[in-house]
């Protein structure tokens, strides 16, 4: 019988606390998700978002895979964004598919 309890809050750190913990999963599993990503159609010269971009290391794979041609870009948008979409202040991060890798 499982006796564990659930206390309805996220097990793991968020935000600055979990960019470490965020990137050692990005160097195991970057070759995988580049994998699915080129299978899935992503090619030079396409417009990517990454919705929920957390620390970001998702948001610099796909501007180095649409990039650096032009127009190639990809917007990261974080999920505090998301949960405002009426915001008409929200800054959303372009990355600049030239200098990005």
């Amino acid at each position: 019988m499982n006796t564990a309890t659930h206390s309805g809050q996220y097990a793991l750190a968020t935000g600055a606390n979990a960019v470490g913990r965020l990137d050692v999963l990005h160097s195991i599993y970057s070759s995988t998700g580049r994998i699915g990503l080129i299978e899935a159609g992503l090619k030079v010269g396409m417009t990517a978002a990454d919705f929920g971009c957390g620390s970001g290391t998702m948001t610099r794979l796909l501007a180095a895979m649409v990039g650096p041609s032009i127009p190639g870009s990809e917007y990261g948008i974080p999920t505090s964004m998301m949960s405002q979409p009426d915001s008409t202040n929200a800054v959303i991060a372009e990355i600049d598919v030239g200098t990005s890798g």
